[in-house]
């Protein structure tokens, strides 16, 4: 907080007549009045905390006004003549601001209507007509309405928090079922796919187990005919022979040879491949 010195404030200080300024208690670092103020080596002031986080940010260990460089950083303690007069500047400084700055006046009122503080004669002037109350009697109205408000608050942030947990509840359980149900659908679709696959190496063995015994059918089917064919080629060398004789003795006297109607037929051969 930056205090208003727009009037060249000199302050006349209960333990002193010194005239000071508002520069001698500012720390250049925060622009703010001294807290916990130390003096460094090169001797001027800054807060504590200021120049701790300064040196902090910074490669080298230097006064942020004068740009001393320390080999080491410097031991610093409160100044203690220093920091009773920033106290007592901020407290006069303070007294000042609550000081009606048209009458010189102590601000003892507030004003309703204009919602501003205004001292005993403001109210006899400008105010006149205004809803003025003692400024102790609006503190505690306004205090009330803050206790009050901070209570609604801190209600509707334990509703706020607790709709959070609730959600994180719900997501937890909801977490909780997608997973079972996921573990439950991989288990019946594993056993689904095992079912499947066993159906599936069932069916290839039975195919595979017939076309093996066609196969055994046909080959015995092919050494049938084959045989068959080894008769019919000699019958037909026999018949062609006959064919050919001039003997006229012989041919009458041949046994009977039997027609191509007569052949064994091929049972077997449908059976096995339906097409023949």
């Amino acid at each position: 907080m930056l205090y208003d010195f727009s009037f060249g404030l000199c302050l006349d200080m209960a333990s002193s007549s010194s005239l000071l300024s508002e520069e001698q208690f500012l720390c250049s670092i925060c622009l703010d009045v001294f807290t916990d103020p130390v003096a460094i080596p090169c001797g001027h002031n800054f807060c504590k905390a200021c120049i701790r986080k300064y040196w902090d940010t910074t490669d080298l260990c230097q006064c942020p006004m004068c740009k001393e460089e320390f080999y080491s950083r410097p031991d610093i303690r409160i100044n203690t003549l220093i920091s009773e007069m920033a106290a007592q500047f901020r407290k006069s400084s303070e007294s000042y601001q609550q000081m009606c700055k048209e009458h010189d006046k102590f601000l003892e009122m507030f004003c309703r209507t204009d919602q501003t503080c205004v001292c005993v004669l403001c109210i006899k002037t400008d105010h006149k007509t205004h809803y003025t109350v003692p400024l102790k009697e609006e503190y505690g109205k306004k205090k009330a309405q803050l206790g009050k408000t901070e209570v609604e608050v801190q209600q509707m942030i334990q509703k706020q928090l607790q709709k959070v947990k609730d959600i994180k509840h719900s997501i937890a359980l909801s977490k909780r079922d997608a997973e079972r149900e996921i573990a439950g659908s991989v288990q019946v679709f594993t056993a689904l796919v095992h079912s499947i696959e066993r159906s599936q190496a069932e069916f290839i063995e039975v195919v595979e187990e017939k076309q093996k015994a066609a196969e055994r059918r046909a080959e015995g089917l092919i050494k049938e005919l084959e045989q068959e064919f080894t008769e019919l080629q000699r019958r037909s060398t026999e018949l062609e022979q006959l064919s050919h004789t001039e003997d006229h003795l012989h041919l009458p006297q041949s046994p009977p040879h039997p027609s191509a109607a007569f052949l064994p037929p091929r049972t077997g051969l449908r059976s096995v491949f339906p097409g023949f």
